[in-house]
This record gives C-alpha cells, sequence and structure tokens, in this order.
C-alpha cells in the first residue's frame, strides 16, 4: 500500500492527467478473485463433470484444477508472485467437421501448460491455447487500474454466460470456485445472446474462409491424389496449425514416395501419438516434425504385426467373458495397436489363471452385452452411456465379474435407451439443420442425446427470427455459450427465450 500512497501524492501534484499517464504504466497484478473470474470459460471446458464418459482425462482434469486453484491463490495468500515452475495438463473437448454429412465429431484435445511466476501471462497462455477470448484479460486489467484510482467498488468480477463483465457478490472470494461453476446457470436468454454476437460470429467466419478454403483445397488434395480415406484431428488444432500439418504430410510424402503406399486407404489421425492405431489407421503426433513423423512410420510393419492379431485375441477374451462383444471406444484417445494387443493379452492371461478359482456364477451367455478394453492405469471399470462395460486391462477378475453380474440389466437398458435417443436425435439434427439453414449442426460430448433432443425439439418451435439470425451458421449444441476463433457459434443445450 505504501508504492499507491507515494503515487497518489504525486498525483496530487502532477495533475490527475499526468497521474493516469503513471498510473497505466504501472504493472498489474490481479487478485486471485479476479483471475479465477478470467478462467471461467476455460473452467467450463475443461470441468470433470464434462468428462463423465472418460474417467482418466476426468481424474486428470480433478488433479490439475485443483493445483491451478492452489497455484492462483498462491500470491494472495503469500502476499508476493506466485510459485511456478510446475506443469499441469488439461483435456478439452473439440469437434472436426464431417466433409460429408456437414456434422461434427468430438475429440479430446490435451493442453499442457507451465505455471510461470506471472499468473496474469499463466492466464493469458490457457486462454490462448484453448483459443478462449482475451478480451476479459484486458477487462480485468482495466478494472484493476480503476480500483487503484478509486473511480470502482472493491467487488469481484463475475462472469456470466454470454455477457460482459459484471461485479457482483461481496462474498465469491470466499467461495469454492469450482463449485460456483458447476451449478452456474445462464442469466442470458438465447436470443438476447445470439441477436448480440452473431455480427462477431460472421466476421470471424468472414475472415477465416481464405484459410478454411485452402485447408479444403489441400484436404481434397490428399483424399483424391493420395487415396487417403480421411483426415481426423484428436489434438484440437484448428486454422492455421492444420493447414501446416497438411503442408508437412504432402512434403512428407513427395519426400518419401513408399509413404502412399502406407497410407493408401486408410484414415490420418492427428493426435497426441505416432503409429498405427488399434483401428489401422495411421496416427501422427501433431507436436512432432515430419521427421519424426518419418522414422514411426518406418516402423509400422512391426505394429501391423499387432493389428494382425488383435481380432483373434478379441475372440479369446470374449470367449473366457461368456461371449460377450468386444468393442473398441469410438471416442479419442485410441490406443496404439501394440499398446491395445498387450492390453488383451494381460487381462486374457488374468482371466485363464482365474478358471482354477471359484468365480461368481454367470449367465450361460453375455453375448447381449458390450465390453470395450481400455489400458490406462488412471481408469477405473464403468458402465458408459452407451451401454458399454469400459474395463481397464488391469482391473482384478473378482471386479470384472461382480461389476458384470450387478450391472448386467443396467447395460441393456442403456443399450436400447441409446439407439433409441442416438436414432431420434440424428433425425432432429437434420430437421434443425435444415430447418435454419445451418451450414452445420454439431454436440458436445459432454452433452447426452436426451440433451440434444430437448434442445433441438425447443429450436424446431422458435421464433423466426432466430431462425434467421442462425442461417448460414456453424452451430455446436454444448453445455455452455462460447464463440470459436473461426466463427463456430456454441449454444446451451438448455437455453431459455424471451420470445
Amino acid at each position: 500500500m505504501g508504492k499507491w500512497r507515494t503515487l497518489l501524492a504525486v498525483g496530487a501534484r502532477i495533475g490527475r492527467k499526468t497521474f493516469q499517464r503513471s498510473l497505466s504504466q504501472i504493472p498489474v497484478e490481479p487478485s486471485a478473485v479476479n483471475l479465477q473470474a478470467i478462467l471461467r470459460p476455460f473452467i467450463f471446458s475443461v470441468h470433470p463433470d464434462l468428462f463423465y464418459q472418460h474417467p482418466g482425462p476426468k481424474k486428470v482434469n480433478e488433479a490439475s484444477l485443483k493445483t491451478l486453484n492452489e497455484y492462483i491463490q498462491s500470491s494472495d495468500i503469500s502476499g508476493g508472485r506466485a510459485s511456478g515452475g510446475q506443469h499441469v495438463q488439461f483435456y478439452q473437448r473439440h469437434y472436426q467437421s464431417d466433409h460429408i454429412s456437414g456434422l461434427k465429431k468430438e475429440e479430446l484435445k490435451v493442453v499442457q501448460v507451465k505455471l510461470e511466476e506471472d499468473r496474469l501471462k499463466t492466464v493469458r497462455h490457457l486462454l490462448k491455447v484453448s483459443q478462449l477470448s482475451l478480451d476479459a484479460v484486458d477487462k480485468v486489467i482495466e478494472s484493476h487500474r480503476s480500483q487503484s484510482e478509486g473511480q470502482m467498488s472493491d467487488r469481484p468480477i463475475k462472469w456470466m454466460h454470454g455477457q460482459p463483465f459484471s461485479t457482483t457478490d461481496k462474498n465469491f472470494s470466499h467461495r469454492d470456485v469450482w463449485e460456483e461453476v458447476r451449478h452456474m446457470k445462464p442469466d442470458i436468454t438465447l436470443h438476447r445472446w445470439i441477436s448480440t454476437n452473431i455480427n462477431k460470429v460472421r466476421q470471424l467466419e468472414m475472415e477465416s474462409r481464405p484459410l478454411l478454403e485452402s485447408y479444403s483445397s489441400l484436404y481434397g488434395e490428399l483424399k483424391s491424389r493420395y487415396n487417403v480415406n480421411d483426415i481426423i484431428w484428436n489434438c484440437g488444432w484448428r486454422g492455421t496449425h492444420r493447414l501446416a500439418s497438411l503442408k508437412n504430410l504432402q512434403l512428407l510424402i513427395n519426400r518419401k514416395p513408399v509413404c502412399l503406399q502406407l497410407m493408401a486407404g486408410k484414415k490420418i489421425i492427428f493426435g497426441t501419438a505416432s503409429g498405427v492405431s488399434f483401428n489401422g489407421d495411421i496416427a501422427l503426433c501433431s507436436d512432432e516434425v515430419s521427421v519424426q513423423w518419418e522414422k514411426a512410420l518406418d516402423s509400422i510393419e512391426n505394429s501391423i504385426k499387432y493389428l494382425k492379431l488383435i481380432p483373434e485375441k478379441e475372440r479369446q477374451l470374449s470367449s473366457l467373458l461368456g461371449d460377450i462383444q468386444v468393442v473398441r471406444r469410438k471416442t479419442p484417445p485410441f490406443p496404439m495397436a501394440p499398446a491395445y494387443y498387450y492390453s488383451l493379452a494381460n487381462l486374457i492371461g488374468k482371466l485363464g489363471m482365474s478358471r482354477t478359482v471359484s468365480r461368481p456364477t454367470l449367465l450361460p451367455s453375455l453375448e447381449h452385452l458390450q465390453v470395450a478394453i481400455t489400458g490406462s492405469m488412471g481408469d477405473e471399470i464403468t458402465l458408459t452411456p452407451e451401454g458399454h462395460i469400459s474395463v481397464p486391462s488391469h482391473s482384478p477378475v473378482w471386479v470384472i465379474y461382480n461389476f458384470i453380474k450387478e450391472n448386467e440389466q443396467s447395460a441393456v437398458d442403456l443399450q436400447q435407451k441409446y439407439r433409441k435417443n442416438k436414432l431420434e436425435a440424428e433425425q432432429l439434427m437434420e430437421s434443425v439443420k435444415e430447418d435454419y439453414k445451418l451450414k452445420s449442426l454439431g454436440v458436445d460430448m459432454s452433452v447426452s442425446y436426451d440433451q440434444v433432443i430437448t434442445c433441438c425439439k425447443n429450436l424446431l418451435v422458435c421464433n423466426d427470427s432466430i431462425r434467421y439470425m442462425l442461417e448460414g451458421v456453424n452451430l455446436v449444441i454444448a453445455p455452455y455459450f462460447a464463440i470459436m476463433s473461426d466463427g463456430d457459434m456454441y449454444i446451451m443445450w438448455d437455453w431459455v427465450n424471451d420470445l
């Protein structure tokens, strides 16, 4: 406080305008409350409740959010700069357009950030790599300076869905920010939010159009000229990053024509690892350069050997579990073929040894159930919304038997509900896309088909003014309102309207 009293005294002597110019040069150190307010959109995108289908990423995000919260609070508690140097990792959900249907596929992106001593620098980086707006950072900086001049109240800034920042709730700093995020509800109607942001959406879409056209052109060339089946992005990259990766891939193919034989007829997946996925797709790590891709492609033949052995291992596992259907997960991250093979082999070995031990009585046949095997050590055996029994290969045998026995009927019910709701949701999405003349319509992975159905039904009976505003927009049904850097518009599935 001493430096502020000195500056105030100086300000009285040199005049208000000169003082304000001096004040603008003071290093700004926003409080933890303000930094948490800035991070609200980011917290929504990584909140563990959104990852119920992915126990592993959910645990990672829980731990990382706890670390981030402690880091944000550390400076306020110690009275100095934050203690930096630690790295944190988050999983986020992103989308990629299906060039045939126009619908969007969900994907997971890994975000890794170093916690710097400068908290504001870290917050900026988090928002930037997550492709979220940096406007909030400038707003909080300006608010901090204004408070220093005595022109604003001491209330913290509170982020609201789709609204500018506002100062509310003096007791906010004493709350658990993660709990508030979990229970937060929108304070703005769909019509008001769209009318406020539609011009920005169209401007962003127009600005990114040349880049998207270049990407689409190169994408089409790789598919037609090089016979690539498809290109999928599981790293969450957009815009220039995607275009640069495709150009590097094209240079690699031209430099090493043998790659054509390896990639012909296959999908190319840009993700977090390089090799051959358990589905036979060619995986390239988005963080690596083409030289590292080339080395990975040189060892593909070894991975293909494992790929050929996987179906037999799946049949063995099915036989040991009462002819249960062994399915492969359809959401990233996808394991590489060797890792998936060893996960199956490990589980088969444990189940085979258990034959000598008395086990719980199971039904003569479990062919009506579906099981998906994962290799992540952090995962737990769960029942997915699709009705799949997700089993980590490290699970004890007795846990697997008991879980199947206790959740058999629930799994069957979920399968039936999932198929029914999936069909209805897809039909409603096509109706909304056609009725609103949307460029594309996607769904966030954390939104269930039940919620999609509710959202689409409400959209189909909406006022014509909303139809007019959304014409030609890339729309995504999500748990929050947001605008992406390329102009994609996210709307809450449980929005309310004022018309």
